[in-house]
């Protein structure tokens, strides 16, 4: 049986920032990586999803957090 590949989140960001950036078109990058597009479309969502996260105020997220436990046992 074939093992399963997994890739680095390094080499996920690289090949779907270059998919961004419009260096190549989706399926000239899953025949350079030997991906299928479909995967690369995967990555390519969960990027855009997670990057949101990356600009949030995580102090207030915290206070949220804490406020809500505070509720919560009063």
């Amino acid at each position: 049986m074939k093992k399963r590949k997994t890739y680095s989140g390094t080499f996920k960001a690289q090949v779907v920032l270059e998919l961004l950036f419009g260096k190549k078109n989706l399926v000239d990058l899953a025949a350079q990586y030997e991906l299928h597009p479909n995967q690369i479309k995967n990555w390519k969502s969960a990027f855009l999803q997670q990057a949101p996260n990356l600009f949030e105020d995580k102090r207030k997220k915290k206070a949220g957090v804490q406020d809500g436990k505070r509720n919560v046992s009063e």
